[in-house]
């Protein structure tokens, strides 16, 4: 764990999706006043995708889409954060139909208790495990 007086917790939000859907999530944040932008990959029906923060981004945004048709995608979630999180959301329904919604982190998906937990990652993240 890094310590110092200018550091604080990362953060990562999981998204499951259990809609009859691809999935996309999106984290946009600024760090120093320069916006970063991350997108995960499609998320098919019953698969996770975490999206870890840096501790010192402010002003998140996290959105959910799905897609509609080819090509096209519809926004179902949209949340602002002023700092980190870990939090987990699922996506669930039809295209027609569809919601996310907050869920606790631990077991979502595939049971896994440690997802949102960053310490399991390699990168150089600040964690904070409960």
């Amino acid at each position: 764990m890094i310590i110092g007086s200018n550091t604080g917790d990362s953060g990562v939000i999981t998204l499951y999706n259990k809609g009859a859907f691809v999935a996309c999530a999106t984290v946009n944040y600024q760090i120093n006043g320069e916006l970063y932008t991350k997108q995960s990959p499609s998320i098919a029906v019953l698969q996770q995708y975490p999206m870890y923060i840096p501790w010192n981004a402010r002003n998140i945004n996290f959105m959910v889409d799905i897609a509609v048709y080819f090509g096209a995608w519809r926004r179902i979630y949209f949340q602002t954060f002023n700092s980190p999180v870990t939090k987990c959301y699922v996506a669930s329904g039809i295209t027609t139909y569809a919601s996310c919604y907050e869920v606790p982190c631990k077991g979502i998906g595939n049971g896994n208790n440690n997802t949102g937990c960053c310490c399991t990652c390699t990168c150089n993240c600040h964690c904070n495990c409960r």
